[in-house]
């Protein structure tokens, strides 16, 4: 039973520690706000990245309270996050040459300020 659970499991590139991967998202963060100035997609393409954002928010605020004190669940989270962000900068790089409305960068510096808050967590 262990060994069919593991199976579903989503794997991803490991940091060695906590503060590590929050360095690598900011990076990374960082990297889709500056394609973004540049580049450009349409509304039907801004709906479905606010989606997906929304989907990794809410599993942000379910370990939410683990902040002070990292967990697996939040670990977990914040490794989906990881791959949600590179996701939308190969979004931004694919589509560079397609329509944008900033919808999207907007909606998303609201939605990652949390990324501020765990800076202080250490393994």
């Amino acid at each position: 039973m262990a060994a069919s659970q593991n199976e579903h499991e989503i794997s991803y590139p490991r940091f060695s520690t906590t503060d590590d991967l929050i360095y690598a998202l900011m990076d990374l963060y960082s990297d889709i706000q500056q394609l973004s100035y540049n580049l450009h997609i349409n509304q039907a393409q801004s709906a479905r990245l606010l989606a997906r954002l929304s989907l990794v928010n809410q599993e942000l605020a379910a370990c939410e309270h683990d902040l002070v004190r990292p967990s697996s669940k939040l670990e977990h989270a914040l490794y989906r996050l990881l791959s949600f962000l590179q996701q939308v900068k190969a979004f931004y790089t694919r589509y560079s040459d397609s329509l944008w409305f900033h919808t999207v960068m907007h909606c998303t510096n609201d939605r990652l300020e949390f990324l501020r808050l765990p800076m202080a967590i250490s393994v």
